[in-house]
């Protein structure tokens, strides 16, 4: 699977060590296509969505992480499960909604909830069936 890394804003990129990176670990079975820290979050709280091309999108914890040698890792939250039938490529999540697309060529729209994914529409064969590569929406 791919590599995902968090990275701090204050963190000395030109470092000697080149530790720059906060968080450093393979989130999915396969590449990963989106990554975003959720545009609502209690507060201390420091959730992630990332989406794959294992067909999923995973809710992670950041706060509530474990270490390995010197990064930690991220709590897995939740795992999407059945929204795609091919890898995603792209998703967007904005006040709790998200939205993902994929090879499948559909484009699905759910929610995080405290408990994982709670699917809301699926949109099927969008462009003819066609992979959909980008999504956005507000």
């Amino acid at each position: 699977g791919g590599q995902a890394g968090v990275f701090g804003l204050s963190a000395d990129l030109d470092n000697e060590k080149g530790d720059a990176s906060l968080m450093s670990w393979r989130p999915h079975t396969s590449w990963i296509g989106d990554i975003q820290f959720l545009s609502r979050q209690e507060a201390g709280a420091n959730l992630l969505l990332t989406a794959s091309n294992d067909k999923t999108l995973v809710l992670w914890d950041c706060s509530a992480s474990a270490t390995s040698g010197k990064l930690r890792i991220p709590k897995k939250l939740a795992t999407s499960k059945g929204f795609h039938t091919g890898g995603v490529f792209s998703m967007h999540e904005a006040g709790g909604s998200v939205v993902s697309a994929g090879k499948d060529g559909s484009v699905v729209h759910s929610r995080v909830t405290p408990t994982g994914f709670s699917l809301l529409h699926d949109f099927e064969n969008m462009h003819g069936g066609g992979g959909v590569k980008c999504v956005r929406f507000q």
